[in-house]
């Protein structure tokens, strides 16, 4: 890992992890990208999940907030109105943070709601979709897997790579498993890359080439 790798950035262990890590890792690379292209690019697909959600079932009442948030921050980061330490902050901030991963939360139910006869039979339960998205994505604090990393990357068009340790740490082998979307919203976009270990996800940086 360290030969590609060579900086890790912890998410809070608390059942919520992949979306902060996913949320931010998208983020920081617009950041990093002075692209007002790749930007906007960014809002067409935000704008696009309005039509997702409300099509699934659920109404604008309940994520407006949230969508203003992430909407505002892309933004941001497009004018070049926010740095880094700027990023950590709001995402530091409990009230934002909660909002940002409970509309990523309905972005991953909506798509699978909407793709049920696609991904109803890889349940590990005896459950339908609907009863599948209310208890394991809408809730807050429930872990994400293939499933929910999956629907993620399809409905926001953002492709990423995770990392899966094999062994007790990170001194044995890391196994990385690609997941793309079948479109990705700007070919200019680079995969976000995670590290998996039970139950907790956390973003990897790659080395600088000299």
């Amino acid at each position: 890992l360290a030969e590609n790798y060579n900086k890790i950035r912890r998410c809070r262990s608390d059942g919520n992890s992949f979306y902060r890590a996913f949320i931010f890792a998208w983020f920081e690379q617009l950041l990093n990208s002075k692209n007002k292209a790749l930007c906007q690019s960014a809002l067409n697909t935000l704008a696009a999940t309005n039509t997702l959600l409300i099509s699934a079932g659920y109404s604008s009442i309940i994520y407006e907030d949230a969508y203003n948030i992430i909407e505002q921050q892309i933004k941001n980061i497009m004018d070049n109105e926010i740095d880094e330490d700027m990023l950590l902050v709001t995402f530091q901030a409990e009230e934002i943070s909660c909002y940002i991963v409970y509309f990523l939360r309905l972005i991953t139910a909506a798509y699978l709601k909407l793709n049920r006869d696609d991904y109803e039979p890889f349940l590990e339960f005896e459950i339908d979709m609907d009863q599948f998205c209310t208890n394991f994505v809408e809730a807050m604090d429930q872990e994400a897997d293939h499933l929910h990393v999956i629907a993620l990357v399809k409905a926001l068009k953002v492709p990423v790579e995770i990392g899966y340790i094999n062994g007790s740490d990170m001194m044995e082998r890391v196994d990385f498993r690609e997941f793309y979307p079948d479109i990705m919203y700007n070919n200019n976009l680079k995969p976000l890359v995670l590290l998996y270990r039970p139950a907790h996800y956390e973003i990897l940086y790659k080395r600088e080439q000299n």
